[in-house]
């Protein structure tokens, strides 16, 4: 051996010890029940003091005070690195009983400098703490009577057995993706919730949400859901992270075993297309924006299951649709997104309210036959109005078969009865006629004699229920008896021919129609409608400027929202094959909804979004601190 390889080799006795850089998901276990991580504690207490002081939030509990609560006991003096991560597990129980607090299952992991240093604090002779390895330390903190370490943290727990289970578990890094690692990491606090602690919420869960995951009479509705259901059971993890800079941001991802019902679920969810986006849709002074891409029959499901848990009662509360119609509006839900391969809109506040009123809204429309889409909407649109219809013309029973769809509901094919079934309720009392005769017939079926009934009593349930209020109520809601016109070629605009669907209340009252103008302008009884290629264009409302800005992006491939600096940092950071997008402007609401409202531009928006993975779903959202001290009034 020469001299200097020698001296090299005796060199390395003397060098300090280097720790490899680790991210907070380096650190977590799989075998936690709970876990909670800083990326660097002392930063993280001066961001929550400045979130709380930006945001007026001072109420709470602080994550913070519980770093402080844990490591004070410990009485350290050195050997403690600073802008390092630091984690606290309560391990998996043994026992579901003990999930409540076992002081035993709590293991801390403190970064150091140098661990003779850090171990030090614990009354650990120099050199007696080596990696992998576990030993009892003379420390009065009661959550710290065993020590081991790792390359770069000591571990501290009450139970010697609890640090055995720790370093044999592997790190909860290893069930994410490289891009979710990455964004994990980059954030804050780090939580994590296991199976046990899932179990337990599983129970309020099942109350809450799967109760109403009801579908229809659908078989494949009813697997779906059924699966769904079981999906939500089977989640074996839910890591989330949060940033505080410039309000809030937070990731959020749910794991699920690969060999699982659940996994096999998200693998007939996803999409091979491209993810949703705002692409062609104007920019401005955005309200409200959305956008989706992928299955339609699924996602036509969820999004009935969606409407059933977050907008029904909202919806019948604001007198938008009355009680007794939610079922009709649900299967033309269904009727209209199974149609659709992807859609995006977005909801404007206008320059010049006092012309084209306060709103107005643009809608952009995929599907694969926009002009044989277009004439079902009108056909359901005409049939809505089938009250109204002169039915001794003859293009009239043609277009409207009621006969025909009375023989429908006893199709082989379940699609085609449920298409019955919805537009014989949304026809209402002209079908009533015809139901009654196929009953007295005697010649239905047993299956088709129940829906046929329950379509009829369906119908006399809403007639009898509009007589009673129209006696009982002023203010008949907006689209209980709305009725929609198609009107073809009404304005050429950028080369396309426009049509219009014009909407007629007659029940509603002058004062709420003065409201609707208002709001949407001269024009707010108009939908205006172009087909661009494969894309549906609509407009509400009377800001056309804007309509044409949709035209234009579509036609050229503008790209529109999708390019825009307001959406651009969050887009950045959220998942690149979202399915699913949704921003909406809280703050402005809230001021645009005030008894002196402030009609100056809209703020920063509040992002979601929504991706699947092949175990797992990702959420990711940003709140900007002028969103949070809105919704913290």
């Amino acid at each position: 051996m020469t001299a200097l390889r020698k001296l090299l080799m005796a060199s390395l006795l003397f060098v300090p010890e280097r720790a490899v850089a680790q991210g907070m998901l380096d650190l977590l276990k799989q075998d936690a029940a709970l876990s909670l991580a800083f990326r660097d504690p002392e930063a993280c207490i001066e961001k929550e003091r400045k979130f709380s002081t930006d945001t007026g939030r001072t109420d709470g509990a602080r994550l913070v005070q519980l770093f402080e609560a844990m490591l004070r006991p410990l009485a350290i003096q050195k050997g403690l690195k600073s802008k390092a991560p630091y984690a606290l597990f309560y391990l998996q129980p043994e026992s579901q009983d003990d999930l409540l607090f076992d002081n035993e299952l709590f293991v801390q992991l403190i970064p150091f400098t140098r661990a003779n240093a850090l171990a030090g604090n614990f009354g650990i002779p120099k050199g007696r703490l080596m990696p992998q390895t576990i030993v009892p330390t003379k420390s009065d903190a009661f959550h710290a009577k065993f020590a081991t370490r790792t390359d770069t943290h000591l571990g501290v727990s009450a139970s010697e057995n609890s640090l055995k289970r720790f370093l044999k578990s592997r790190p909860l890094a290893a069930t994410l993706s490289a891009p979710q690692r990455q964004r994990l990491n980059a954030t804050d606090i780090l939580f994590h919730v296991g199976p046990s602690v899932l179990a337990e919420l599983h129970k309020d869960l099942q109350r809450e949400l799967i109760s109403k995951l009801r579908g229809g009479d659908d078989p494949a509705e009813k697997k779906f859901l059924d699966q769904l259901g079981q999906g939500l059971k089977e989640a074996q993890a839910i890591v989330a992270g949060v940033r505080l800079d410039d309000g809030l941001d937070a990731h959020i991802v749910v794991t699920v075993r690969r060999d699982s019902s659940a996994a096999r679920l998200l693998a007939s969810m996803r999409t091979t297309g491209k993810p949703s986006t705002l692409f062609a849709l104007p920019d401005g002074d955005v309200l409200f924006a959305h956008a989706y891409a992928g299955d339609r029959t699924q996602h036509a499901w969820l999004a009935q299951a969606f409407f059933r848990h977050f907008l029904e009662d909202p919806i019948v509360t604001d007198r938008l649709v009355a009680s007794a119609s939610v079922t009709n509006y649900l299967g033309l839900l269904h009727e209209i997104w199974s149609r659709l391969h992807g859609n995006r809109f977005a909801v404007y506040q206008n320059a010049e309210p006092a012309k084209v009123g306060l709103l107005s809204a643009v809608i952009i429309l995929d599907c694969d036959d926009p002009p044989a889409f277009l004439r079902e909407m009108k056909t359901l649109a005409k049939m809505a109005t089938a009250d109204t219809l002169d039915w001794s013309k003859k293009e009239v029973k043609k277009e409207v078969d009621i006969a025909r769809l009375v023989r429908d509901l006893g199709n082989s094919s379940f699609a085609i009865r449920q298409a019955a079934a919805t537009r014989l309720a949304l026809i209402g009392a002209p079908a009533l006629p015809f139901l009654e005769k196929a009953l007295e017939s005697k010649k239905l079926d047993l299956e088709t004699m129940r829906r046929a009934q329950e379509v009829d009593k369906g119908i006399r349930d809403r007639t009898a229920w509009r007589r009673k209020e129209m006696l009982l109520e002023e203010n008949q809601p907006l689209f209980d008896h709305a009725k929609l016109t198609f009107v073809l070629g009404v304005e050429k605009r950028l080369g396309q021919r426009i049509d219009v669907i014009q909407i007629r209340n007659p029940a509603a009252e002058p004062a709420a129609l003065r409201r609707y103008e208002e709001l949407l302008g001269p024009d707010w009884d108009k939908i205006r409608v172009a087909v661009v290629g494969k894309q549906i264009v609509l407009m509400l409302g009377s800001e056309v400027a804007r309509f044409e800005a949709a035209l234009r992006n579509v036609q050229q491939r503008n790209p529109g929202l999708a390019a825009s600096k307001q959406f651009a940092a969050f887009h950045e950071r959220c998942a690149k094959d979202r399915l699913f997008e949704f921003h909406v402007g809280i703050e402005a609401r809230l001021r645009l909804l005030a008894a002196n409202a402030d009609e100056a531009p809209p703020g920063p928006l509040t992002s979601l979004s929504i991706s699947l993975g092949e175990t797992d779903v990702q959420f990711d959202a940003h709140m900007p601190t002028a969103e949070i001290r809105a919704n913290s009034r």
